[in-house]
């Protein structure tokens, strides 16, 4: 049986989770429509490059650094894989969270291991508050 440790506890069942977390992770595109990027992290990009082609080179950037994060021993407390931080661009860090939704895309699902539960990621700021941001529009109308 597979399991996950989380403060040296080893609770099976958060293991399903993780490994759904993590291949959709791996398997994101840069211009997905499962990705949200908040108003902060666009203005950062604005004000760093003041352009959008280059900015659209920064997102698939970041995007190909979320996909290849690696959890490590350090990141105990992220037993289920669905946040991080990436440092980038002249030092700015960028919160990453895998937010579950049920098949409406309302609310929270039920079973965050189904594979076919409505994922999204969002990228935001540390001032983002990236758990308490609601469902993006597009999730909502899926």
């Amino acid at each position: 049986m597979d399991t996950t440790t989380y403060r040296s506890i080893t609770l099976p069942f958060l293991a399903p989770v993780a490994l759904v977390n993590d291949d959709f992770r791996k398997q994101l595109k840069p211009y997905s429509r499962s990705i949200t990027v908040t108003d902060q992290v666009q203005r950062i990009l604005w004000d760093e490059l003041k352009c959008l082609e280059m900015m659209a080179l920064a997102r698939a950037t970041l995007i190909r650094k979320i996909r290849r994060f690696e959890f490590g021993p350090h990141h105990k407390r992220c037993a289920i894989r669905d946040y991080g931080t990436v440092d980038w661009l002249d030092g700015h860090r960028f919160d990453w969270k895998i937010r579950v939704f049920d098949p409406t895309g309302q609310h929270g699902a039920e079973d965050a291991a189904d594979p076919d539960a409505i994922r999204d990621l969002m990228i935001g700021t540390r001032a983002d508050g990236l758990l308490y941001v609601n469902p993006p529009k597009a999730l909502r109308s899926a």
